[in-house]
């Protein structure tokens, strides 16, 4: 009957005590490769770090090989898995944890192409002729008439060949600007009845 000596029962004891470390460098830090630096594989490690752990693939990989207790330290040493049933557990709790919130943060984005802005419009009865000023983002100052036969007057030292005269029509809170038929601007009015012009923030006089 083999006998197991003090020294082999204490290395015995250490390999399965070492298997909690490297375990949790793998499972939460492991895209930067901190379990193999743990391990002493120094190179690979340098390389899961460059790739974010192979883009999470390889990462995954030794994550599954410490748990089947087939990961090996640079010298050779196994991290056996000494509770199956925790460890596994422990990391399918995490893992789940992590899709749920990137599955959260994903769906509370905007989806591309969307506005930001708020759906207020002005009120019913607003009537959007009359006097706009502001300034643009060069800090200019920006004037804008909207009179009632249609016609829009836009008045800003920036354009060298003076003011530019042109029709202006509504849909709902947008606003267009035409001037020899081609669009010149577009925008929407706001809840307090001011126009956002690309940004610029017209307020009603």
């Amino acid at each position: 009957m083999d006998t197991i000596t003090s020294e082999q029962a204490g290395s015995h004891c250490k390999q399965e005590q070492s298997f909690w470390p490297p375990f949790f460098l793998c499972l939460f830090p492991g895209w930067l490769g901190a379990h193999r630096f743990y391990a002493g594989k120094f190179k690979s490690g340098a390389i899961q770090l460059v790739t974010l752990g192979g883009l999470g693939f390889w990462a995954l990989f030794d994550l599954i090989m410490l748990l089947t207790s087939k990961f090996t330290s640079a010298g050779g040493i196994v991290y056996r898995n000494p509770k199956p049933k925790v460890a596994w557990g422990i990391a399918v709790v995490v893992l789940v944890i992590g899709l749920a919130s990137r599955s959260g943060d994903s769906g509370s984005r905007p989806s591309g192409g969307s506005s930001s802005r708020s759906t207020s419009s002005p009120k019913k009865d607003f009537r959007p002729e009359g006097l706009y000023a502001g300034q643009d983002k060069f800090g200019f100052g920006v004037t804008l008439r909207l009179n009632s036969n249609g016609k829009f007057l836009l008045e800003s030292p920036q354009f060298s060949d003076g003011p530019k005269v042109g029709d202006w029509s509504v849909n709902g809170d947008r606003l267009k600007m035409f001037l020899s038929g081609e669009s010149v601007g577009n925008g929407y009015f706001t809840e307090q009845g001011n126009i956002n012009m690309d940004g610029t923030m017209l307020r009603r006089q």
